[in-house]
């Protein structure tokens, strides 16, 4: 009978655990889709609705949450790039490809400034690289024919304006919106390109 009751109990605490764990998770992802960048454990125990020490014990510590953001982050920026190739003309792949860019960079931007930080210095770099593989494969796809058709150093000042440190500098020094960051965006590569097109209104 004891044993019995000893299991129940047991049960019991591990659903409170999962039901504890899920209202983190959930509570993480909330904050990186709202571009929160000071994703601490007392930020994420006040949105959970639960204690720090819940916190703790369900991600051990900052490298448990770290490790946490970063695969939420990484399902979210998968959905953010999804979309198929780029046609249509150079506005119409620019515009396509700024859209993309500008929701992975919502995502994956406070997820960097919290492993600084956290001081998570090597998953730092390791994600630093992922992304700025991803990115720079997204802007030679999507403008590969003027690639093509440009100067080698294009592909360079491209990288650079499509990027996760120019959206930081619109983001955060501009104090722009995402749409308005988007737009500037847009603009600057259509002239980098030589297409010297007006942003479109919404």
């Amino acid at each position: 009978m004891e044993q019995g009751l000893g299991s129940e109990r047991e049960d019991g605490r591990r659903r409170r655990s999962q039901r504890s764990r899920a209202r983190i998770l959930e509570a993480i992802a909330d904050l990186l889709d709202a571009g929160d960048s000071d994703l601490t454990i007392e930020r994420v125990a006040a949105h959970a609705g639960t204690s720090v020490s819940t916190v703790v014990r369900n991600m051990r510590d900052q490298e448990g949450l770290a490790a946490a953001m970063n695969e939420i982050a990484q399902a979210r920026v998968i959905k953010h790039l999804e979309g198929g190739p780029f046609e249509g003309s150079t506005e119409e792949r620019v515009t396509d490809l700024v859209r993309r860019m500008a929701g992975m960079f919502e995502t994956v931007v406070p997820l960097l400034r919290s492993m600084h930080r956290f001081r998570q210095d090597e998953r730092l770099a390791v994600e630093r690289q992922r992304i700025d593989g991803v990115n720079r494969a997204y802007v030679d796809s999507a403008l590969a024919p003027e690639l093509a058709e440009g100067p080698p150093e294009l592909a360079d000042v491209l990288h650079s304006v499509v990027s996760t440190s120019a959206w930081s500098h619109l983001r955060r020094n501009q104090g722009f919106d995402q749409e308005r960051a988007a737009a500037t965006m847009r603009t600057t590569v259509l002239r980098v390109l030589g297409k010297d097109w007006p942003t479109p209104t919404s």
